[in-house]
């Protein structure tokens, strides 16, 4: 019994001396690339079938990440985040991202971003349809590679941000869902 107890004392002892603050190992030339582009709709005053995909702004940010145990082939708890370059130009994004010899999962995240929509509502008083534009927050939404392998370019994992409601990938009018009204 006493040695069960003095052996419990070590192993605990043991565990306490680790150092969570190590960092994540792996081969830098074991990676994928990952591109595609991400494209918002912002125009709803138009029919819907003219409605347009445009690049959205530059000040979003785009991160890959993948579980750590893809990374270094054993169970390791975490994730790795890499932030991807974004061209707000063409809408595209690129990221290169360690991998394991094991196929691995890379998901795509673009986090919350705020901008404006232009709606058109009908005026019951004029019986026409006004063009108003609102500040808006477009909600977190993600994509996924799937199960790619070392030296991998995985392309086209495009993210298309459209529609009012509280799901990811879609907007909600800033000010508690009412809007803030940029212009009639």
């Amino acid at each position: 019994m006493f040695f069960a107890v003095i052996s419990t004392g070590i192993i605990l002892t043991a565990c306490g001396n680790e150092d969570p603050a190590t960092p994540l190992t792996y081969n830098e030339f074991q990676t994928v690339t990952v591109t595609g582009k991400v494209l918002v709709n912002t125009d709803y005053s138009l029919p819907y079938d003219e409605q347009k995909w445009s690049a959205a702004p530059a000040t979003i940010t785009v991160i890959a990440e993948v579980d750590n145990s893809s990374i270094t082939g054993t169970y390791t708890q975490g994730k790795h985040r890499v932030e991807a370059q974004y061209n707000a130009t063409t809408a595209e994004y690129t990221v290169e991202v360690p991998v394991s010899n094991e196929s691995s999962n890379v998901n795509i995240i673009v986090k919350d971003w705020t901008g404006t929509v232009t709606t058109s509502e009908y005026d019951a008083e004029t019986s026409t349809n006004i063009q108003k534009q609102y500040n808006v927050l477009w909600h977190s939404t993600s994509t996924s590679t799937g199960q790619i392998f070392p030296g991998d370019v995985s392309i086209n994992n495009n993210i298309h941000f459209q529609g009012e409601n509280n799901y990811p990938g879609c907007y909600t009018k800033l000010n508690e869902g009412v809007g803030t009204l940029v212009s009639e």
